[in-house]
């Protein structure tokens, strides 16, 4: 994770890098998916050897066993979001089709692995949506070398499992899939040469709207539940880190699409976050101060800060209730404008914060990261060279280009810019 704002971010139109991570990036453009398919496969007999258990024990001596299926129309908002990116991802990025493979192979797993954990904790067989976003957000954040593809089901796992075994009040504490992620990346931080992650980061910036789309789905969860403060107050704290900085500092931007992504939909798990107003932006502040912090320190010995938007929100999970007590010992009559009455306000506000410094700066173009697209072969990019150029990519590098967009489908392939001579 290596898009910066600070003086080096606005050099022609191409993010600082930083050092190449420990994932090459050969891995982001090709590889077979034999790995994919043989996990699918795995997973595919561990179902029919989970049902066929399942069978003999509805006829043995065992207590009766509920089966039943539990469709949460809620839970379509958040599956419809991130199969609406990952699919906006695809458009953009030809690994993706090869992926899908995978993201199958997990979401069978952990259909799996949810029916048995149910069987043992609570004798019931409930088929349920609640696992694909848990593993649709997973692929959204990490992939792994295809050698070490198995580790997307440990996540998934560490994830499931901590739903089930670590709780607080009936409630489980931590946001599971960024749980299962952070402890992942601690480790191949810890093993850098034995775990190699691929680093999908400026990959998932490659569609030329990635920022906005996720920012405007953003709305429709900001809209049913009352967590943009969260990312209001991330997003203040990375200003007033480049403020006190003087831009000298090389800090993650809240414009790219991967932090975007992170502090939207990510670190705003309902379930996991205070569930007070106060409590949330002191939740948020935290959280990106975190962020910010780990990233200098990787990135400042050479490390690769890939991981530093995901591991500090177990953190902040673990601390929820005392930023709800915080909340608690002031006077609550003080901030009852950050009340969920409020929220279409508070939205308000996000947009304000978000938008208004990305249109004064020019945060798109600047965040144009023109070595890559030539690099992942992006459909609709002109480029003369490894490195493509904003001026020959206006869709790329125009705030909100969704018509430009669109006729470059309709248009077809782009023709190849030519340098005039001197």
């Amino acid at each position: 994770m290596k898009s910066y704002v600070g003086p080096l971010a606005q050099a022609g139109g191409d993010a600082w890098t930083a050092p190449v991570p420990r994932a090459s990036e050969a891995a982001l453009v090709g590889g077979g998916s034999w790995a994919a398919i043989w996990s699918l496969v795995a997973v595919g007999v561990l179902l029919i050897a989970l049902i066929a258990w399942l069978i003999q024990r509805s006829r043995g001596e065992a207590p009766a066993l509920s089966v039943r299926a539990q469709l949460r129309a809620d839970l379509l908002v958040p599956i419809g979001i991130q199969t609406t990116l990952l699919t906006y991802w695809g458009l953009y990025y030809g690994p993706m089709a090869e992926h899908a493979v995978m993201i199958i192979a997990s979401l069978a797993f952990a259909i799996g692995l949810d029916l048995l954990l149910r069987v043992l904790t609570r004798d019931e067989a409930v088929l349920h949506l609640a696992t694909i976003p848990l593993v649709l957000s997973i692929h959204l954040f990490v992939w792994f070398e295809e050698q070490h593809e198995g580790l997307i089901f440990v996540i998934v796992a560490i994830a499931l499992l901590s739903k089930v075994f670590i709780q607080r009040a009936g409630r489980h504490i931590f946001n599971p899939s960024a749980l299962g992620i952070a402890l992942i990346g601690v480790t191949c931080y810890l093993a850098p040469d034995a775990l190699r992650y691929v680093d999908i980061a400026h990959a998932l910036n490659t569609p030329p709207n990635m920022f906005e789309a996720i920012l405007l789905l953003g709305l429709i969860a900001q809209l049913r539940a009352p967590i943009v403060l969260v990312s209001v107050s991330a997003a203040v704290v990375q200003y007033l880190a480049i403020a006190v900085t003087g831009g000298e500092a090389l800090i993650p931007s809240v414009h790219w699409a991967p932090v975007t992504l992170a502090i939207v939909l990510l670190a705003t798990d309902p379930a996991t976050i205070p569930r007070t107003g106060l409590g949330r932006i002191l939740f948020g502040a935290l959280y990106a101060a975190l962020m910010i912090g780990l990233s200098l320190l990787l990135e400042s010995n050479g490390i690769s800060d890939f991981f530093t938007k995901v591991i500090p929100i177990p953190i902040c999970n673990a601390l929820a209730p005392v930023f709800d007590r915080l909340h608690g010992d002031v006077d609550a009559n003080r901030w009852s404008w950050l009340s969920p009455q409020h929220n279409r306000a508070h939205i308000g506000v996000w947009l304000f914060v978000m938008l208004a410094p990305w249109f004064f700066i020019g945060g798109k173009a600047n965040l144009f990261e023109g070595r890559f697209h030539p690099l992942y072969g992006t459909p609709h990019i002109r480029a003369q060279g490894p490195v493509a150029r904003c001026e020959d990519n206006p869709a790329f590098c125009v705030p909100f280009s969704f018509p430009s967009e669109a006729m470059l489908w309709i248009d077809g392939a782009p023709p190849p810019v030519v340098e005039e001579k001197p």
